[in-house]
C-alpha cells in the first residue's frame, strides 16, 4: 500500500526546487510591513491601542528598514487616504505622521491647516452658490442655510482637496 502523505508534505515536495528572487522577496518584505502598518494605525483609530505605542512600533520599523518603509506608508496612505470620511481620522494620521517624521511636523501642520482653510472657503462660496440659486428660484430668507455637505458639489471638491493634500504629503514622506 502506498504512503500517506500530509498536506504539507506534498507542497514542500512540490515547492522543492523553487527560488524565490530577491525582487520577490522585497515585494513580501515591502506587504508585510504595509499590513503591519495598517493595523497598527487602524488599531490607534479605533482607540485600541495608545498613540505612544505605535510610534514606538513604526519609528522601530523606520529605523531599520527607512526605504521599504517610506514605500509600504506611501502605498498605505494612497489607498487609506481615499477613505478617510471623518475629519477626526484625518487629523490623528496626520498627527501620527508629524511624529514619526519630525523634521517635516511644520510643514504637515501648514499643510494640513491650509487643507483646513480650503474646505472651509470651499463650503462658504458652494453655500452662497446655492442660495443665489435659491433665490433666482423665488425662494430667499435669512433662515436659509444650506447643509452643503449634501451637495455633490461638495463631495467632489473635498475629494479634490484631499487629493492634493495627499499628494503634498506623500511628496513629504518620501524625500
Amino acid at each position: 500500500m502506498g504512503e500517506i502523505k500530509s498536506t504539507l508534505d506534498i507542497v514542500m515536495e512540490r515547492l522543492k526546487g523553487l527560488k524565490v528572487s530577491e525582487e520577490d522577496k522585497k515585494g513580501f518584505r515591502l506587504a508585510e510591513i504595509k499590513e503591519k502598518i495598517g493595523g497598527l494605525i487602524q488599531r490607534y483609530l479605533d482607540e485600541a491601542v495608545d498613540d505612544e505605542l505605535v510610534i514606538g512600533e513604526l519609528k522601530g520599523l523606520l529605523s531599520t528598514e527607512r526605504g521599504v518603509f517610506c514605500e509600504a506608508l506611501s502605498s498605505f496612505l494612497k489607498e487609506r487616504l481615499g477613505q478617510v470620511q471623518r475629519e477626526r481620522d484625518l487629523k490623528l494620521l496626520i498627527e501620527i505622521l508629524k511624529r514619526i517624521f519630525t523634521e517635516s511636523s511644520e510643514m504637515m501642520e501648514a499643510l494640513f491647516y491650509q487643507y483646513q482653510k480650503e474646505l472651509d472657503e470651499s463650503n462658504v462660496k458652494l453655500g452662497q452658490r446655492y442660495i443665489e440659486g435659491l433665490k433666482g428660484l423665488g425662494i430667499s430668507g435669512s433662515s436659509i442655510l444650506p447643509n452643503t455637505e449634501l451637495l455633490p458639489d461638495w463631495q467632489e471638491l473635498q475629494t479634490l482637496a484631499l487629493d492634493r493634500l495627499k499628494g503634498q504629503l506623500l511628496a513629504l514622506i518620501n524625500k
